[in-house]
């Protein structure tokens, strides 16, 4: 069966050179489509950024939790860690110490830049794991402060000084200075303390 550009071009509608500048206009069409798909994925292919955006708070919080189950590198806290797992330490977005125990192959890929350790909101609350660095790159254009190590890239491990101990506002990237204690006056000392 004929398509209608062939039976217009053999009832003498239109000429061949027509119908070839049809199929060009098509061709360059969807050219420019992959195109504008491939720009909006740009980056790991696996996060839609622009929709992450978009979405209201608890959407983007589901999605992401989907993708990071799908594919984080790190045990998700149903599994044992071997005993090779060694700790791998890092500062959170209110400044405190963490650490996840990692396999040593999870360990040298994150050391290296090749994974990052990233926020997520879990069903929980705040969590951490490690997922490949194009898909926590992704994340952190969504919420800058959940890329909390990624070896050479300069806007990991910022603190936020709006941060609760209830959880990440991702409000800013102002860095927080540490609290201090007080000194004790020389020459007080607490009773019963020689």
């Amino acid at each position: 069966m004929l398509d209608l550009k062939a039976k217009l071009a053999a009832a003498g509608v239109v000429t061949k050179e027509q119908v070839r500048e049809a199929e060009n206009r098509e061709r360059r069409k969807r050219e420019a489509n992959r195109n504008r798909q491939r720009s909006r994925n740009q980056g790991s292919g696996v996060v839609d950024v622009r929709d992450l955006q978009a979405a209201n708070r608890g959407d983007a919080y589901l999605r992401i939790r989907s993708i990071v189950a799908k594919h984080r590198r790190d045990a998700d806290g149903t599994l044992v860690p071997s005993a090779d797992a060694r700790p791998f330490g890092f500062v959170d977005a209110s400044g405190k110490l963490r650490q996840l125990l990692l396999e040593p192959d999870v360990h040298q890929s994150v050391s290296e830049g090749k994974a990052a350790i990233s926020a997520y909101m879990s069903n929980n609350g705040l969590a951490h794991c490690v997922l490949p660095r194009a898909i926590a790159l992704d994340l952190a254009k969504v919420f800058p402060l959940w890329l909390r190590t990624l070896t050479g890239h300069a806007a990991a491990g910022k603190i936020d000084k709006g941060t609760s101990s209830r959880g990440d506002r991702s409000s800013g990237a102002a860095v927080r200075e540490p609290a201090t204690a007080p000194a004790p006056e020389p020459g007080s000392a607490k009773p019963g303390h020689d």
